[in-house]
């Protein structure tokens, strides 16, 4: 059972290791502090949703555990390649995989708990859910994925309307009035807009808004329309036809689903 104790070194241990990257160089920082402000949000979006589900205190613990560490890969990663983009860099999430496993971060922890963690961990950032997964691991993996999706919102929407300045958020990407058409029919269909697909700003802009598609648990849906993320990114976008079909499409997902629960992730825990 995971315990307060453990929770607390956790988070002691990731502190740690976070403050290595630091140089005092201003823009540099800036990119570390992102993502560690990033991951401080995305545990409390993950106890926001697990609070509306009937966990344990020890589940709640595991939640929390799980969000601190879903993005230990990104520090290396910025350190080493100066984006935060994967396809011009390396996974993010094998790279935290890889980091968890040569440091003393998760000493202490039994197995099964470092199981739960280094799969959380590995298939937060994928495309799909990966097929073979325990039922506890699939909870904890699908209430990671609708938290760090539902902070990225709270940040891109931030940038988009100019609260937000830093460069790295948008990846890099050209800021160009264009959108790729298979982008944009992705969206239309109601599929995850793949990432290799994307090459513009607003490319980027509709992966985002794909995100819906992806979500699991209503309470992640309801805070998506409570803080108007759809209509903010939607505002940064070009309004063709084909754009306003895909984000209509984006729409009727959100409304259908802050009404009825998704209940087929096959786990113990509602």
């Amino acid at each position: 059972m995971i315990t307060e104790a453990d929770l607390v070194r956790i988070k002691r241990r990731f502190k740690n290791y976070v403050r290595q990257f630091y140089t005092g160089d201003k823009t540099f920082d800036s990119a570390i502090r992102l993502k560690e402000e990033h991951t401080a949000m995305v545990m409390t979006e993950i106890l926001d949703i697990a609070d509306a589900m009937n966990i344990t205190t020890g589940e709640r613990y595991m939640a929390e555990i799980v969000a601190c560490l879903h993005d230990i890969g990104r520090f290396e990663q910025f350190n080493r390649y100066r984006t935060y983009a994967d396809t011009k860099s390396e996974d993010h999430a094998l790279l935290g995989v890889k980091i968890l496993d040569a440091s003393d971060i998760l000493e202490g922890m039994d197995a099964a708990a470092k199981k739960v963690i280094r799969e959380a961990v590995l298939n937060h950032n994928r495309a799909a859910l990966p097929e073979q997964q325990d039922a506890e691991s699939i909870f904890f993996l699908k209430a990671l994925r609708d938290a760090d999706k539902i902070d990225i919102l709270r940040v891109v929407t931030r940038y988009y309307c100019g609260l937000e300045t830093d460069d790295a958020i948008g990846m890099g990407l050209p800021d160009v009035p264009t959108v790729s058409d298979a982008v944009v029919q992705s969206v239309v269909r109601g599929e995850i807009v793949r990432s290799e697909e994307v090459k513009t700003l607003n490319d980027f802009k509709l992966l985002q808004l794909g995100w819906i598609f992806d979500l699991n648990y209503t309470r992640s849906f309801e805070k998506v329309r409570e803080r108007m993320y759809i209509d903010k990114i939607a505002a940064a976008l070009p309004r063709t036809g084909d754009v306003e079909r895909a984000i209509a499409v984006v729409r009727r997902h959100l409304e259908r689903n802050c009404i009825v629960e998704r209940s087929d992730c096959g786990c113990p825990i509602p």
